[in-house]
């Protein structure tokens, strides 16, 4: 079986981690730049971000899954107009 790896830039994401890698908590920002960046989350991506972090890949990818569902839940929501005024607003 070949082995298939994507080609991307990293070097587009030095400035984020740069900025934000050390500080605590930063995690999401970086996920929510990068996503901005790439338009998703490569692996190699996640990596990098792992390693800039001194985090384990796993926690990397872990919440990698859960932003992308939310971001996708988000984008995929409708609030219906039918909803206003009934205590059901969003």
């Amino acid at each position: 079986m070949e082995n298939i790896t994507t080609k991307c830039d990293l070097s587009k994401l030095d400035p984020v981690l740069a900025e934000y890698g050390s500080t605590p908590g930063s995690l999401i920002t970086i996920l929510q730049q990068t996503q901005d960046i790439y338009g998703y989350l490569p692996f190699e991506v996640q990596n990098m971000i792992a390693e800039g972090m001194d985090v384990p890949l796993e926690k990397i990818y872990g919440v990698g899954i859960f932003f992308e569902d939310a971001a996708n839940d988000l984008i995929n929501r409708t609030y219906p107009e039918e909803a206003e005024g009934t205590g059901l607003e969003f």
